[in-house]
């Protein structure tokens, strides 16, 4: 039978609410760092290593957009190198995180001209060393690629029904992509799944079968890695039975 194991992670006063944790990357090594949103602070926690085995940062106040005083970290992974890159919602940018050496390096920001990363959420890289980013366009959604070479962006704006694109889950060739929104704050009704082949940008997308019924689906995952056949992905009810692990088969396009 398995076990459960915790780990206490510390309170920040003033805002000491455990809500405030968002989200984390697998574990490598030992070693998984997660996102502490509003609070500014990534955090590491080494499960191999008894006693004092979480470290944290506070991200440099630099990150921040202008108009905001936090730049609220939120998506987190493990990039192309294994480095650390998490996305910054309110400071519109991607940052890469050195925790070895304690530096951060964004790419994007609230001047920023060349890179239209808009407030991003979460993020994955593929096999070409690619950054992925689901974030806020001209019209709703966003979808984003940081290039290998960090010197460019490309990117899709997307129409209303995405607003507040969340999960993002990027095929290892880098040519499908997967995503999900979570309009908690609209009254609307849209798509609740959508793909984008970026080799023929092309994009499709699944709506709610009943009426009345707004998407918030936060997480999504492909399996396997390449040419996926199955897609998972969850529905946050907020109303305990209503929510749900789905999975669309899509050769036979049934959920």
């Amino acid at each position: 039978m398995a076990t459960l194991e915790e780990w206490t992670l510390p309170l920040n006063p003033p805002n000491p609410n455990a809500l405030y944790l968002q989200y984390l990357t697998p574990e490598q090594n030992g070693r998984l760092f997660y996102t502490k949103y509003i609070l500014d602070i990534i955090g590491e926690l080494n499960i191999r290593r008894e006693g004092d085995n979480v470290r944290e940062w506070v991200v440099p106040s630099s990150l921040h957009n202008s108009a905001c005083s936090q730049g609220d970290p939120i998506g987190i992974v493990y990039g192309p190198e294994n480095q650390v890159w998490f996305a910054m919602e309110s400071g519109h940018c991607l940052v890469e995180f050195d925790p070895d050496k304690d530096l951060f390096k964004a790419y994007g920001g609230n001047s920023s001209t060349r890179f239209p990363i808009r407030w991003p959420r979460h993020l994955m890289s593929d096999k070409h060393g690619n950054v992925w980013y689901t974030g806020a366009g001209s019209q709703g959604a966003l979808i984003g690629m940081l290039n290998a070479d960090r010197r460019s962006v490309v990117y899709w704006d997307l129409e209303r029904i995405f607003i507040t694109p969340e999960g993002i889950w990027v095929d290892s060739d880098g040519k499908g992509v997967w995503f999900t929104p979570i309009n908690h704050n609209y009254g609307l009704t849209g798509a609740y799944l959508a793909h984008l082949d970026t080799s023929e940008n092309m994009l499709t997308y699944w709506m709610w079968p009943s009426p009345g019924r707004n998407p918030r689906n936060p997480g999504v995952v492909g399996e396997p890695a390449t040419q996926p056949e199955n897609i998972w992905f969850t529905y946050s009810g907020f109303g305990g039975p209503s929510s749900r692990v789905y999975r669309l088969n899509i050769r036979s396009d049934t959920f």
